[in-house]
């Protein structure tokens, strides 16, 4: 069970429970500092600091597979949503873009054949292409820095795909 952090009317703020106002209360006493090391919930903090280049990962690989996913629609759906899928992938791209921007020393540690795989999956089920899904076992066709090229040429993209 984590400690209780306090609020500023005194009130406990369970880590647990209230999540939002123990993050208030442990930056108030980080801001506080040495006379409010007590106030510190200090495992929960690790975690949580731990948990935030975690989440950071977690969304490079999402954007990644997302761009994936949706070269794969533009490479084999309809028509009708094609303008759609190109407006989606320079969506993605561009917060991929700023993610590793903000994130360069984390750039190897994206699981690139990860995201491919899940996206050939979802894409499989989604345009009912059992053979999409089969080319996740392979390398991905693109590297992460032509995902992330913001200024790179969505068809040519597709036509690698």
């Amino acid at each position: 069970m984590a400690e209780n952090a306090i609020k500023p009317d005194g009130a406990p703020a369970p880590y647990e429970d209230d999540f939002v106002a123990w993050t208030e209360v442990q930056a108030a006493a980080l801001r506080a500092g040495p006379s409010a090391l007590a106030r510190r919930d200090w495992a929960n903090l690790a975690e949580e600091i731990a948990d935030l280049g975690s989440e950071q990962i977690d969304a490079m690989e999402s954007f990644a597979r997302l761009i994936f996913e949706h070269l794969l629609y533009q490479a084999h759906g309809d028509a009708v949503n094609a303008r759609h899928w190109k407006v989606e992938i320079l969506e993605f791209r561009g917060s991929l873009a700023d993610k590793l921007r903000r994130n360069p020393g984390q750039r190897q540690r994206v699981d690139l054949q990860k995201c491919w795989r899940r996206a050939t999956q979802k894409a499989a089920l989604k345009l009912a292409r059992s053979d999409i899904a089969a080319r996740g076992k392979a390398p991905p066709p693109l590297t992460l820095e032509q995902l992330e090229d913001e200024d790179g040429d969505i068809d040519d993209l597709i036509a690698r795909i």
